[in-house]
């Protein structure tokens, strides 16, 4: 596939600027956003690496502020880059 001049640069803005987070999606369909709710401790794809989850999870969702209930099962690991 063909990049322009310049494409490689920007993925690599971006990959120094990105981190990893726990994700969840919002259960609005509306909006069935992204969102990264805790910075992890340990990055990349490890399928190791386990998470203990404790009591209801809940989080609001900062697009369309609506409560988001989830367990534990919906939660995944993505390297994220976070924008205003």
């Amino acid at each position: 596939m063909h990049q322009p001049d310049g494409a490689e640069l920007a993925i690599e803005d971006f990959a120094g600027t990105a981190n990893w987070y726990l994700t969840v999606r919002c259960s609005n369909p509306k909006c069935a956003r992204l969102i990264a709710f805790q910075r992890t401790r340990f990055g990349g794809g490890n399928p190791d690496v386990r998470l203990a989850v404790i009591g209801k999870l809940s989080v609001d969702c900062p697009h369309c502020k609506r409560l988001v209930r989830f367990h534990g099962e919906q939660i995944e690991r993505r390297c994220v880059v976070l924008t205003q």
